[in-house]
C-alpha cells in the first residue's frame, strides 16, 4: 500500500509542476505578444495630450527667433553707426575754427546738419567738412554722408564717408544744438544763418535717432547724443594763410621726426605785423613727428597736423610750444601746381663775367664753368639784366664777396655743390629772383647777410631745390643778419633744410620735406 501511494503522490505531483509551467509559459507567450499587438489605449491617450504641447512649444520658439533676427539687425546697424559718427564727429569739431548749422552745403551735396572749416583764419582754411544728409532710395530714412574737401571748399568732395545710414526725417533735418560762452552771445542764431568762429563755442551736440530698433524693454527708437567741444581758440589771432598755406610746412608723410629743435633754438612763425601768430603744417601722421629739445621754442598760434590723435609734439624740459593743434587728413603741397623752369633753358649763349679792378660784371647765358672760382675775396658781382642764367658747373662765392642778381632766374647744376657761399657773403636780390636748384648740395656759409625777394610767376620762391626723393644732399643755410624777408621764399619739396652755427636765419616761408633747427640757432618766420 504505501508503495501505491508514493506513487499516486508523485502523478499528483507531476501533473501539478506541468500545470504550473504551462501557465507560466503561456504568461510568457502572452506577454510577447502584446509587444507586437501595440500601444495601449491609455499610453496613446497620454502620448495625444503631450505631442501638440511639445510641438506648440517648439513652433512658438522658432517663431519668436525669426521675428527677432530684425530687431537684432537693427540693432546692430545702429550701434554701429553711433560708433562710426561718434569717431568723426567728435574729431572734426574739436579741430574746427568755425562752424554753421544753418548754411547751404561747403562739401558735397545733400542737406548740410553742420558745417565746419580750420586750418587758417583768412584767406582761405586747409580742410571742409559738411554732415550732409541724403535721403535713402525707396525709403523715408536717410543717410548722413562726411564730406571732405581739402584746400577748397567745392560741390566734388575729395572723400565721402557714410557715418550713418538710418536716421529718421526729423533728425536728419535738425539742426545740432549750440552752447556758447557768455563772452560770444547769440553765436547759436548766427550759426543757423552763417559761419561763426568756435572760441566762443563751448559745446556742441547732435542728436540723432534711428528707425530700425527700439531701446530694450520699450516702444522708444534708438537715439544717442554725441557732445563735443573745440579746442580753445581765438578766431582773431589765428594764422592768416600766404597763398592759402601756412608760412611753415613740413611735406614728409613717413618722417617720424620731420621736425627737430636743437637745444635752445627758436622758431618763431609771424605772419603780416602778428607776433608769433603763425602756423606750422606737418603732414606725418605718426605722434611725436616735432621734436623740440629742452629750453627750445617753437613761437606760433597753432599746429596743423595729419596725426589724429593731435599729439605731434615731443618736448624737452622748459619747452614753448602752440597749445592748439588741429587735425588735418590731408596736407598738401602748396606748390604741387607750380612748373619748373627747363634746364637748360632755351636760348642764350656761352658767356663768362669780366672783371675790372675786382668788380666783376656777369651777363645772362650758359656758364659752362664755374664762375665764382675766379672772383678774388672782398669782390663785387654783379648778375645784369636781360634774360636767364645757367651755371652747368654750379656758382661758388668766396669770402666777403658783395653780389648782386638781377630780375631772373638762375639755374644750378653741379657734383657735388652746385650753390656755395662763404662766410661773410652779401647777397642782393631784391628786384624778384628765383634760384632753381636742378642737382647738387646748397650751402650758405655763416655771418652772410641774405637778402632776397622773389618772382610773382613762381609763387614768390627765391630758392628752389629739386632734389628727388632720396637725395642726401641737404640745404644748409648759415645763419644771416637780414632785415627783410632774408633767404625770401625757400621750397625744397623732397629734401632736408638744415639750419646750424648759432644764428640767426630769416625766410619768408620755408615749405621742406624734413628740416633741422640745430643748437642756438634762431629761425625767424616773416610772411607779408
Amino acid at each position: 500500500m504505501p508503495g501505491r501511494r508514493d506513487r499516486v503522490i508523485r502523478r499528483i505531483g507531476a501533473r501539478s509542476n506541468k500545470t504550473q509551467v504551462e501557465r507560466r509559459g503561456g504568461r510568457a507567450k502572452r506577454t510577447v505578444s502584446r509587444g507586437d499587438d501595440g500601444m495601449t489605449l491609455v499610453e496613446l491617450l497620454i502620448t495625444m495630450l503631450i505631442v501638440p504641447l511639445v510641438i506648440g512649444a517648439l513652433a512658438f520658439g522658432l517663431v519668436a527667433v525669426l521675428s527677432l533676427q530684425s530687431t537684432v539687425s537693427g540693432r546692430i546697424t545702429d550701434s554701429g553707426d553711433a560708433q562710426t559718427l561718434s569717431a568723426s564727429f567728435s574729431k572734426d569739431v574739436q579741430s574746427a575754427q568755425a562752424l554753421t548749422d544753418g548754411a547751404g552745403p561747403i562739401c558735397g551735396s545733400g542737406n548740410q546738419v553742420i558745417g565746419l572749416k580750420w586750418g587758417s583764419s583768412t584767406g582761405g582754411y586747409l580742410d571742409y567738412v559738411s554732415y550732409n544728409a541724403v535721403q535713402n532710395v525707396l525709403s523715408t530714412t536717410y543717410s548722413l554722408i562726411r564730406s571732405f574737401c581739402s584746400s577748397v571748399a567745392s560741390s566734388t568732395p575729395n572723400s565721402i564717408q557714410t557715418v550713418a545710414t538710418d536716421l529718421s526725417a526729423t533728425s536728419a533735418l535738425a539742426a545740432p544744438s549750440i552752447s556758447c560762452a557768455p563772452t560770444a552771445s547769440g553765436c547759436a542764431s548766427t550759426a543757423r544763418t552763417g559761419w561763426i568762429s568756435t572760441s566762443g563755442v563751448t559745446q556742441v551736440t547732435l542728436k540723432v535717432t534711428e528707425t530700425q530698433s527700439v531701446i530694450a524693454g520699450s516702444t522708444t527708437p534708438f537715439a544717442f547724443a554725441l557732445v563735443a567741444t573745440p579746442r580753445a581758440f581765438t578766431e582773431a589771432t589765428n594764422v592768416p594763410q600766404l597763398s592759402s598755406f601756412a608760412p611753415f610746412t613740413l611735406l614728409s608723410a613717413t618722417s617720424s621726426n620731420a621736425l627737430s629743435l636743437g637745444n635752445n633754438s627758436v622758431l618763431s612763425i609771424d605772419v603780416g605785423t602778428g607776433t608769433d601768430n603763425g602756423a606750422l603744417n606737418v603732414a606725418s601722421p605718426l605722434p611725436g613727428s616735432v621734436s623740440i629739445s629742452p629750453n627750445s621754442q617753437l613761437l606760433a598760434a597753432s599746429i596743423n597736423t595729419s596725426d589724429s590723435t593731435l599729439n605731434s609734439v615731443s618736448a624737452g624740459s622748459g619747452t614753448t610750444y602752440p597749445s592748439s593743434e588741429y587735425y588735418s587728413s590731408s596736407i598738401g603741397n602748396p606748390f604741387s601746381s607750380l612748373s619748373a623752369p627747363a634746364d637748360p633753358p632755351g636760348g642764350g649763349s656761352v658767356v663768362s663775367c669780366t672783371d675790372s679792378n675786382n668788380v666783376y660784371t656777369c651777363p645772362p647765358g650758359y656758364y659752362t664753368t664755374d664762375p665764382g672760382l675766379s672772383f678774388a675775396n672782398n669782390a663785387t658781382v654783379f648778375f645784369t639784366p636781360g634774360g636767364n642764367f645757367w651755371f652747368e658747373q654750379g656758382l661758388t662765392l668766396a669770402n666777403n664777396v658783395n653780389v648782386t642778381f638781377a630780375t631772373g632766374t638762375y639755374i644750378f647744376d653741379g657734383a657735388p655743390t652746385a650753390f656755395t657761399t662763404a662766410n661773410n657773403t652779401i647777397v642782393n636780390a631784391t628786384s624778384g629772383v628765383l634760384f632753381y636748384i636742378n642737382s647738387g648740395a646748397v650751402q650758405f656759409g655763416n655771418n652772410a647777410i641774405i637778402n632776397c625777394e622773389g618772382l610773382a610767376q613762381y609763387q614768390d620762391v627765391v630758392v628752389w631745390d629739386a632734389a628727388a626723393v632720396g637725395t642726401t644732399s641737404p640745404i644748409t643755410l648759415g645763419n644771416n643778419g637780414s632785415a627783410g624777408y632774408g633767404y625770401g621764399g625757400i621750397y625744397v619739396p623732397n629734401g632736408e633744410v638744415i639750419l646750424n652755427n648759432n644764428g640767426t636765419v630769416t625766410a619768408a616761408f620755408l615749405v621742406a620735406n624734413t628740416a633741422v633747427i640745430s643748437n642756438n640757432v634762431s629761425l625767424n618766420i616773416v610772411s607779408p
